[in-house]
């Protein structure tokens, strides 16, 4: 496992980098600017409908956009380990794209903790504090997921008023990098830019090419 961390480290970085400054902060100033909209139409008593259809296609397209970058991320990785398979003969975890996402999502389950320690102690200052700070950084990094989660559905319900729903938040995530490795493992992709290639430090070397040569001739 300390194997695993090591070098993965830096897969947990680029991935919470992406969230939070490529999927966050687009999504949120998205949401942000679609929310202005619909305040101008309810101060001006026009319908505003069209506004929150409007709202949710660009929180879906946030969504997208950054899932797509973190399966680019993983689908990577999981090219690379299938042709490092295939050299080394070394066998892949196909849950390694599941534990890269959860070890990045580390924070954001933390975050979620300290959502619900206020929730469930409304009336102690200190619990609200921690609750409002963890409130208000979830909502920042994931600010694709702020159109849905703040959407009001029928009967006034909110997503966003629930303390499970930021539990819920990595799953997404969860499920794309388990696929994306998988998928990138078989190598399927639909065009040639998402092309495995071999690790420098994992092709084999003039010595073990020249054994394998060797090894062939012994058994035939």
């Amino acid at each position: 496992m300390k194997n695993f961390l090591s070098k993965h480290s830096y897969d947990f970085v680029r991935m919470l980098l992406v969230q939070s400054m490529i999927g966050g902060f687009f999504g949120f100033a998205l949401a942000i600017a679609i929310g202005g909209i619909s305040a101008q139409n309810s101060e001006s008593g026009a319908p505003s409908a069209s506004s929150d259809l409007l709202l949710l296609i660009t929180c879906a397209l946030s969504i997208l956009f950054y899932l797509f970058l973190i399966y680019i991320q993983i689908w990577e990785i999981g090219g690379k380990d299938e042709m490092s398979h295939r050299v080394r003969g070394t066998k892949p975890n196909i849950y390694k794209g599941l534990l890269i996402a959860l070890c990045a999502n580390v924070p954001n389950f933390l975050l979620a903790g300290l959502i619900t320690l206020g929730y469930a102690f409304p009336n102690n200052e200190v619990c609200t504090s921690i609750g409002f700070v963890g409130d208000l950084i979830t909502k920042f990094i994931h600010g694709m997921y702020l159109g849905l989660i703040q959407y009001e559905f029928a009967g006034g319900f909110r997503l966003m008023d629930q303390w499970w729903t930021f539990f819920l938040l990595p799953i997404p995530a969860l499920v794309t990098c388990f696929a994306a490795y998988n998928i990138g493992r078989k190598g399927w992709h639909l065009t040639g830019i998402l092309a495995p290639v071999v690790p420098e430090s994992d092709r084999p070397t003039k010595e073990e090419r020249r054994k394998a040569r060797q090894e062939k001739k012994n058994n035939k």
